[in-house]
C-alpha cells in the first residue's frame, strides 16, 4: 500500500463517518480513524504524507470520546493482518500518540460483555461539552 493510498483510505473513512453521522441516532462508533492510518503509514513507509498527518491531528477536534480496545482478547490472525507482535506494537504507538497529543481516551479491557457494559456505563453519564 502506497503512502498516497493511505491518504485516500483516511479520506474515505472521514467521508463515511460524515455520512453515517447524519444517519446516526445518538452515538456513532468508528473502528479506525486517521490516527490509525497515519501510524500505519509510519510503520510501512517510515513517513506520512503531510495531508494524512493533518487529518490525524484533526482527530483532536473530531471525536468526543475515544475508546481504545485493550489487547487482552485473543488475537484473530487473518491474512490481512500483520501478526500479534505488530498488534501490540501498534497499540503502544496509538496510546503514545494519544498521550502526546493530549487526546483523552479510555482503554477497554475484559471480555466482550465486560467491554460493552463499561461503554454503556460511560455513555449513560456522558454529556457533550
Amino acid at each position: 500500500m502506497t503512502a498516497k493510498q493511505l491518504v485516500e483510505i483516511a479520506e474515505e473513512h472521514i467521508e463515511r463517518e460524515d455520512k453515517a453521522l447524519l444517519e446516526s441516532n445518538k452515538f456513532l462508533f468508528t473502528d479506525t480513524n486517521a490516527i490509525t492510518t497515519y501510524l500505519f503509514s509510519l510503520y510501512y513507509h517510515g513517513k506520512a504524507d503531510p495531508k494524512l498527518k493533518e487529518m490525524a491531528e484533526n482527530c483532536v477536534k473530531r471525536y468526543d470520546l475515544i475508546f481504545v480496545c485493550g489487547d487482552d482478547i485473543a488475537y484473530d490472525d487473518t491474512r490481512d493482518r500483520s501478526g500479534d507482535i505488530n498488534r501490540k506494537s501498534m497499540q503502544k504507538q496509538k496510546i503514545a500518540y494519544l498521550c502526546e497529543h493530549k487526546i483523552p481516551f479510555i482503554v477497554l479491557r475484559g471480555n466482550l460483555k465486560e467491554r460493552i457494559k463499561e461503554v454503556e456505563k460511560i455513555l449513560s453519564k456522558f454529556e457533550k461539552y
